[in-house]
């Protein structure tokens, strides 16, 4: 019996994992430049450029830049896996490493932070970035918005690396 209640778990958790991990776009919405409104959701995005999360910015048309650039993603998560993300906790979301410091906003309230951003600028760009997402956070079955405030002060910036998934 004990044996059938941990496959399940596993099952559970596996479904879970395998649905939620096809939520985020392959492409976001990237801007340069810093401002606290870019966290905001209702923020008409449509104009800004695309960028792929995973690599540089410097290698999708940007060579010579560094300071602060904005992601933003929207993505859906049906109410279906609500029940099991209430039951384990919420839904994580990996965001890879991040050249230098981030702070990683969802619906425009501060999920987490990596490093720190000037005056007290603390360099985080090999740390692995994972923020917990409590189910009471998610806007079940209607849109959500991600945005990734991003401080990088020479070679390699942004998102720079996988995986980039809610899980």
């Amino acid at each position: 019996m004990r044996n059938l209640s941990f496959a399940l778990l596993l099952f559970l958790t596996a479904c879970v994992s395998h649905n939620a991990d096809e939520l985020l776009p392959a492409k976001w919405k990237f801007m340069t430049g810093d401002n606290p409104e870019f966290a905001d959701p209702s923020l008409d995005d449509s104009k800004w450029d695309t960028i792929v999360p995973g690599t540089t910015w410097e290698q999708q048309g940007l060579p010579d830049y560094d300071g602060f650039a904005w992601y933003r993603a929207s993505f859906i998560v049906p109410s279906s896996l609500r029940r099991d993300a209430e039951k384990y906790g919420g839904l994580i979301l990996h965001l890879g490493r991040i050249d230098d410091a981030d702070e990683t906003y969802l619906n425009g309230s501060l999920l987490g932070s990596t490093g720190r951003m000037p005056p007290s600028y603390e360099c985080k760009y090999d740390t692995p970035r994972e923020y917990l997402i409590p189910a009471e956070r998610i806007l079940w079955g209607k849109k959500n918005l991600v945005a990734v405030r991003v401080f990088d002060t020479g070679g390699g910036g942004g998102i720079y690396s996988e995986p980039i998934a809610l899980m």
